[in-house]
């Protein structure tokens, strides 16, 4: 399998787990395997990577929105957008 479709599996999972403590277990396991100083880490561009830490930030101050409601902001600000 390739790493594309078993991220796509993942997300696909993910998407269907509404307990937060699995939710924040999942996280802590996938931020640990995150180095943005790795090779592929090192390669980012700068305002990536400075987006990436405040998101990884955010995250961890528990300042989240669940899918369905990004999903509902969206509908509303792009109303031809298929989601």
């Amino acid at each position: 399998m390739s790493a594309s479709e078993l991220k796509l599996l993942i997300h696909t999972l993910i998407d269907g787990v509404n307990d937060n403590p699995t939710l924040q277990a999942f996280y802590t396991l996938l931020a640990k395997s995150v180095d943005l100083n790795s090779d592929w880490g090192k390669e980012l561009p700068a305002d990536v990577k400075k987006r990436l830490i405040k998101s990884i930030k955010q995250m961890e101050s528990g300042k989240l929105m669940n899918h369905d409601s990004v999903r509902l902001e969206l509908k509303k600000k792009y109303p031809s957008l298929h989601l």
